[in-house]
């Protein structure tokens, strides 16, 4: 798969991994199905390349920390 194509389905699967979940607070659940259905991508870009799934772990590290916050913010 080349660059562009990759980069595109990353953010394309990150998008519906958020979808998935919402773009609020998450509870255990929901944040447990987000950190599952996030390693199961980790595996597929794993599979095309170590570059892709670099790629994947860095903007997947940062959804993980926007969620991260979100609960934050909304404890307070």
């Amino acid at each position: 798969m080349d660059g562009r194509k990759a980069f595109l389905e990353i953010f394309n699967d990150i998008w519906i991994l958020m979808e998935g979940t919402g773009y609020g607070s998450l509870g255990e659940r929901q944040w447990g199905k987000f950190l599952d259905n996030g390693e199961k991508l980790m595996k597929k870009y794993r599979e095309y390349s170590a570059d892709q799934e670099e790629l994947f772990r860095g903007i997947y590290a940062a959804v993980q920390n926007f969620y991260k916050r979100k609960n934050t913010e909304d404890e307070k």
